[in-house]
């Protein structure tokens, strides 16, 4: 997703009118280009500026949603972060979509400079359209001191007082039928999305216990994530040829050669800036992600094969690894609550694999201490959970097959995806001791 350059950009009009069919008349422009997409706080400042008036100034958002070359412009009131937002999205299926910001001049006596009320109670309708038509009731609205009808110089708008979050004020109503049925239907749909009251592309369901949300907005001290990596069981050359036959013999000369040092605060800066709703990192500079051609490239993983699926079933995963390694995972006793359920701890298999001190072992020994050698670096590097010492049992069914079958899969999309549905879990963790898991050098 890329940030469109003309979000930065805004065109303030001051000085003059504008007739009932949304064309202006007799303004100044002034064309602001902002470092980034502002927020209506800044264009607030800005437009006071432009016009040399501090108080009581009123801005309208203009945009044309007419199409087939008519022009047919529509006004909405602004106000606030929210109504400015709302117009923002107004803009994306404009004719033109650089933001129009109209700004008015009220005087202490709530009269503007042709001696009419600035702002009206309610709205007013310009013409005498059909009242199935419009769905609307023309209010009666008392003329000016000088005689004249307030709708010779006004702008029918809402006031800030009635009018709701969504509602506009049309200046021409040549619409299609179905035009507002159709944006009601969009709009029901969106609330079952539960969107964000202030940021619609957010989901409340990410955003409640997000720790940016927790740090910025409700003040939150969070400390640094602990980053859940291993290092690699000893290397043995001898393990070269039943790795280089699972296709993994690139990552595995990588990791041999010397991994950088982890930097959690660093990593954990990423996590506060990561987005669910994109799998990317929001960054004042735009938005960053990693790509699968990032880990293919990063850590000589291949990308084509087949997806890393399969049947998790917890019961006798001891007897499996125990089948493939010759050495049965320790039971827990019975009074005690099984904690490595999903796997054995990097512990173990370091006091049981750790190097083959043997230089005439046979060939069947040798794979077995390679097996568990790929074990520990697919569970401990490439799929690390955010709980601690655990080495998941989840893959061991591919790493307990064929060497062949194991250069089959997609090892590079089965690492980006884990790595984003960690990077989902942890940006709502808060606890002092939180872990992170993934393959965090991807990030580092």
């Amino acid at each position: 997703m890329y940030r469109s350059k003309m979000d930065r950009v805004v065109r303030i009009f001051f000085g003059g009118t504008v007739n009932k069919n949304g064309e202006l008349v007799g303004m100044s422009e002034e064309v602001v280009a902002f470092v980034k997409a502002p927020m209506f706080s800044e264009v607030e400042t800005k437009a006071a500026s432009c016009v040399g008036v501090g108080d009581g100034l009123r801005f309208r958002g203009r945009f044309d949603a007419g199409g087939g070359g008519r022009a047919h412009y529509v006004l909405l009131e602004l106000g606030t972060e929210d109504s400015w937002l709302l117009y923002k999205e107004c803009l994306k299926d404009a004719q033109v979509r650089i933001a129009e910001v109209i700004v008015d001049v009220a005087e202490n006596d709530g009269r503007n400079r042709h001696g009419c009320a600035a702002i009206l109670p309610a709205m007013v309708l310009l013409e005498d359209e059909p009242v199935d038509v419009l769905t609307q009731e023309a209010l009666h609205v008392p003329d000016c001191p000088d005689g004249s009808p307030v709708r010779d110089h006004v702008h029918p708008v809402f006031s800030p007082c009635d009018m709701a979050e969504d509602d506009i004020a049309v200046v021409n109503n040549d619409f299609p039928e179905d035009t507002f049925e159709e944006e009601d239907r969009e709009r029901e749909e969106e609330n079952n999305m539960a969107p964000h009251p202030r940021y619609p592309l957010l989901d409340t369901t990410y955003d409640d216990k997000h720790r940016a949300h927790l740090m910025v907005d409700l003040g939150r001290e969070m400390k640094c994530m602990r980053l859940r990596t291993h290092k690699p069981l000893p290397w043995d050359e001898r393990y070269a040829v039943y790795i280089g036959r699972a296709g993994l013999l690139p990552l595995a000369r990588l990791v041999n050669a010397g991994l950088p040092r982890m930097d959690s605060a660093a990593l954990t800066a990423l996590v506060d800036r990561w987005r669910p709703e994109t799998h990317t990192f929001h960054l004042p500079c735009g938005e960053l992600t990693v790509t699968l051609q990032d880990v293919a490239m990063i850590l000589g993983l291949p990308i084509d094969g087949h997806a890393m699926i399969g049947m998790v079933q917890p019961q006798g995963w001891r007897d499996m690894v125990e089948a493939a390694l010759g050495l049965r995972p320790p039971e827990v006793e019975e009074d005690v609550k099984d904690r490595k359920t999903t796997g054995v701890s990097s512990a173990w298999l370091a006091e049981h694999f750790s190097q083959l001190d043997d230089p005439q072992a046979e060939d069947w020994l040798v794979e077995r201490y390679a097996r568990a050698w790929l074990w520990h670096l697919i569970g401990g590097f490439l799929f690390p959970d955010g709980s601690g010492n655990t080495i998941s049992w989840m893959v061991f069914p591919i790493v307990a097959g064929t060497w062949e079958d194991m250069a089959t899969y997609s090892w590079a999309s089965g690492v980006l995806a884990y790595l984003y549905r960690q990077l989902c879990d942890g940006c709502r963790r808060c606890g002092d001791s939180s872990g992170l898991g993934g393959c965090l050098y991807l990030l580092q």
